[in-house]
């Protein structure tokens, strides 16, 4: 039997999960954002410009345990982050 959990984790994998979260921007969002830079090794993608990722994680909060604010599905949660830049290395 496949948990939640592990499913999510699989999908994680996935680089169309992040673009299927970016098709449910608002038009004049996705246009700021663009085609995005995906990044693997952080799951994430990141905006053409630089300042936003769409971040993809286990569940809202990943550290703290699993309750009904903290819920874990099948497919994971996507959020966005503002990203920084620090001598040219981009940092969160």
């Amino acid at each position: 039997m496949i948990y939640p959990e592990q499913k999510a984790k699989e999908l994680g994998l996935d680089k169309t999960r992040l673009l299927d979260a970016r098709l449910t921007m608002t038009l004049s969002a996705r246009k700021d954002f663009g085609k995005g830079m995906y990044q693997f090794n952080h799951r994430r993608l990141v905006s053409d410009d630089g300042t936003w990722a769409l971040v993809w994680q286990l569940r809202k909060q990943p550290n703290e345990p699993i309750s009904y604010e903290n819920q874990q599905t099948s497919i994971g949660t996507v959020t966005i982050h503002k990203l920084a830049f620090l001598n040219r290395r981009m940092i969160q």
